[in-house]
């Protein structure tokens, strides 16, 4: 770049050593013959020449190198999407079996022949079911969990019949109720059935329900005259 630079220098004094000498020839020092088409010859060729050579010695600009944008491949998983967790499921928590060992106990105390047999579960796509007779006009429903196993609800269907019976029925309620829910005391079960009972008799026209929540529990009893009374045993909802 140095030596461009100089080169450079030198055609500019050539430039006006031309200039200068085609106005006067004499002035600039090739002697009393000077013409201006000495000058011209000399200065002009010298300045082409230097001209050249400067172009010649400038360096050229490096070729700019195209700029490649490099591109990582990041084999990113793709995003997961967490879910929500699922409500844990609502069971009574015991098992059929559990539940028909706590039962036979209790109505033992009361008769022995009001015992339930050993509940046969029916598989189904949701929940397993149980469909068990208690006496003649008694039955026993049940909904199992497929997932744990315990004992989701119960629904006690009772029919009419005699004295007898109704009084079995009662004791059946009361046991089913009292089993499910142990850790109360039997007397404050057994009021609020008899309560429950006695309100969904009376409500048998338009078949309200009645409900009552007793611990960990949810009762529910209803009265039709097409199907008698229907009590429910099941896990309180969790607030």
């Amino acid at each position: 770049m140095e030596l461009a630079l100089f080169i450079f220098m030198l055609a500019l004094v050539c430039l006006a050593l031309l200039l200068f000498g085609l106005a006067k020839p004499g002035k600039v020092f090739l002697g009393a013959k000077s013409t201006r088409g000495k000058v011209g010859q000399v200065y002009g060729m010298g300045f082409v020449v230097l001209l050249i050579a400067f172009v010649v010695a400038v360096p050229k600009p490096e070729a700019e190198q195209p700029r490649v944008t490099e591109v990582v491949a990041k084999n990113a998983e793709p995003e997961k999407i967490e879910q929500p967790a699922p409500a844990p499921e609502l069971t009574l928590g015991i098992s059929p079996e559990e539940f028909r060992q706590r039962f036979n106990d209790v109505i033992g105390k009361v008769d022995g022949s009001y015992r339930a047999g050993k509940f046969e579960v029916s598989e189904g796509s949701v929940n397993n079911t149980f469909n068990q007779a208690v006496g003649t006009n008694i039955a026993m429903v049940g909904t199992i969990s497929k997932q744990s196993s315990e004992l989701k609800g119960l629904t006690l269907i009772i029919a009419g019949g005699d004295s007898a019976e109704v009084v079995k029925a009662i004791a059946v309620l009361l046991a089913a109720a009292q089993s499910a829910n142990p850790e109360l005391p039997k007397e404050q079960i057994a009021r609020a059935v008899m309560d429950m009972t006695t309100s969904a008799m009376e409500n048998i026209e338009t078949g309200d329900s009645i409900k009552r929540t007793l611990g960990n529990v949810e009762y529910s009893a209803g009265a039709s005259k097409f199907t008698g009374l229907m009590f429910s045993i099941g896990p309180a909802k969790q607030s």
